[in-house]
């Protein structure tokens, strides 16, 4: 298996909502691995599958490194 390097420096940005496509400011010094776009594209379309009324999600570990 190929192993491909992250770059941790990358500004993670905002997938969906009135705010889709805006960076988010992280520090160089931050360690940290933003959670993968196909992960957070797959977690919320399953949440979005439950056709549930859910108004607001909020994402508890956001920015945690979690």
């Amino acid at each position: 298996m190929k192993k491909t390097k992250v770059n941790i420096h990358r500004n993670p940005r905002i997938i969906a909502g009135s705010a889709k496509g805006t960076q988010l400011l992280v520090s160089p010094s931050a360690r940290v691995r933003p959670t993968s776009l196909r992960l957070r594209e797959s977690l919320f379309g399953m949440l979005d599958s439950l056709e549930a009324d859910y108004s607001y999600i909020l994402d508890l570990y956001a920015g945690s490194g979690a």
